[in-house]
């Protein structure tokens, strides 16, 4: 099943729009990394360098050019705005990363992994430049069930939060 709330693609002024179940917020003007995609409950879908198969969070360069990752980082704590900091690498114009939030804390891996965990009922996920907040779900992500993910999708200019099964 799907669960869609659409909300404005205003992220040259800023985004403040408050969804239910979830918030994103823009306290930068015109961010160009944003979180896109969310699973806190990958159970077999994509795979690490190990075999293993951990959360994950998508990041998209939403910018005309290409960006510097080493002042964001991701946090799943609003206290610990730079829980996680991003490997110092390149994003393109265009570009999607994905990031494991499996709790092994490795930036040197080509899909790098986070220092934490999510958890599948509902937690806080924030991306952070320069000690600033750019976005957050929050007070949570909502539920999801093994395998289900959560994101943004881009259709005709406007920026839709979607719920479904996984990877577009």
């Amino acid at each position: 099943q799907l669960t869609m709330m659409t909300i404005r693609k205003t992220f040259g002024s800023g985004l403040l729009a408050t969804l239910g179940f979830a918030s994103v917020v823009s306290a930068v003007s015109a961010p160009p990394l944003v979180i896109t995609e969310v699973m806190p409950s990958n159970k077999g879908i994509v795979e690490d360098e190990d075999g293993d198969t951990p959360d994950w969070v998508e990041v998209y360069n939403s910018g005309d050019s290409t960006i510097s990752l080493k002042d964001y980082s991701l946090t799943d704590d609003p206290k610990k705005l730079q829980k996680w900091s991003f490997p110092d690498r390149s994003l393109a114009s265009g570009e999607f990363l994905v990031v494991f939030a499996s709790g092994k804390n490795r930036t040197e891996t080509e899909t790098p992994h986070t220092n934490f965990k999510l958890g599948a009922q509902g937690e806080y996920l924030g991306l952070v430049k320069s000690a600033q907040l750019v976005q957050a779900f929050g007070p949570s992500l909502p539920k999801l069930g093994n395998n289900q993910s959560f994101g943004v999708v881009f259709r005709d200019g406007l920026a839709e939060l979607e719920r479904s099964g996984a990877l577009r």
